[in-house]
């Protein structure tokens, strides 16, 4: 039953959650850094350090999610009214609780992601804005000097920058209610279990606009970059071609690699 495997799938649905808000406070950060060029040459030398520390992170900072509740029976009762999930005594311990679980795990994966990217994210609107302002005498700059080539490369850039602003703006709108509810329990938790049922109510519709915002970030990157749109639609054409011979696919995969290594520029700035 599901008792059997809800310690683990909990655990492992928060430490995903984690380390996506690292990769994306990371990225946001990173983009932020385009004009600080030895910061920016620095981040983007150590990507791979990065993303295993954002892995490290999160199982270090939401591992211990998996000793903080424990399935307990009735045995009065009888079906799902028998089990039911409780804290253990470990997470009811008021020093555990104060200092691990809010001082740092919620402020580490909660109040730093939020407020980081919503800096970066104001921050990056606003430099896209002032280029904006410049956007006609540069392409033709650009097409006149440089050639299209240039002029695409400069437009990826910023079909990237668009799709980062986007991502980072549904993370932001998703967990705003996380934010809320997080500082109300440190400040007042007592006054917030009078209000059980609005509690009850935010913590879904919290939980609920993480998973969403999560499931919309493939749309995101289909919408804004015409690659990555193209070899989303190729891979769904191959998947429906179940006769496709192996010799085939290599063909295919050799045409269009070039495709591939220019979706990887999207990280250049």
């Amino acid at each position: 039953m599901w008792h059997n495997y809800l310690r683990i799938a909990f655990t492992v649905s928060h430490i995903t959650i984690s380390i996506a808000s690292f990769l994306i406070m990371a990225a946001a950060i990173e983009r932020y850094l385009c004009r600080g060029i030895s910061l920016l040459g620095y981040v983007s030398r150590h990507r791979t350090g990065i993303g295993v520390g954002a892995f490290l992170l999160g199982v270090l900072l939401r591992g211990t999610v998996f000793f903080e509740i424990q399935i307990y029976h009735v045995s009065e009762c009888s079906g799902f009214a028998s089990i039911g999930v409780e804290l253990t005594k470990l997470s009811r311990n008021r020093y555990y609780d104060a200092i691990w679980r809010f001082w740092t795990r919620k402020t580490t994966t909660v109040f730093l992601p939020f407020f980081t990217l919503a800096y970066c994210n104001a921050a990056i609107v606003y430099n896209l804005q002032t280029i904006e302002r410049n956007r006609v005498a540069k392409t033709l700059f650009l097409s006149i000097v440089y050639g299209m080539e240039s002029f695409r490369f400069k437009s990826r850039l910023k079909s990237a920058t668009r799709m980062l602003i986007m991502v980072v703006t549904c993370y932001l709108i998703a967990n705003i209610i996380d934010v809320f509810i997080a500082a109300w329990e440190y400040i007042d938790g007592a006054s917030l279990m009078e209000y059980g049922e609005f509690y009850t109510v935010a913590t879904d519709i919290a939980s609920f606009l993480s998973v969403l915002s999560a499931g919309l970030r493939l749309p995101i990157y289909v919408i804004n970059d015409r690659v990555i749109r193209k070899e989303v639609s190729l891979s769904l054409k191959w998947t429906k071609m179940s006769d496709v011979s192996l010799q085939q696919f290599i063909e295919w995969a050799k045409m269009h690699e070039k495709h591939l290594n220019a979706a990887d520029k999207l990280s250049i700035c």
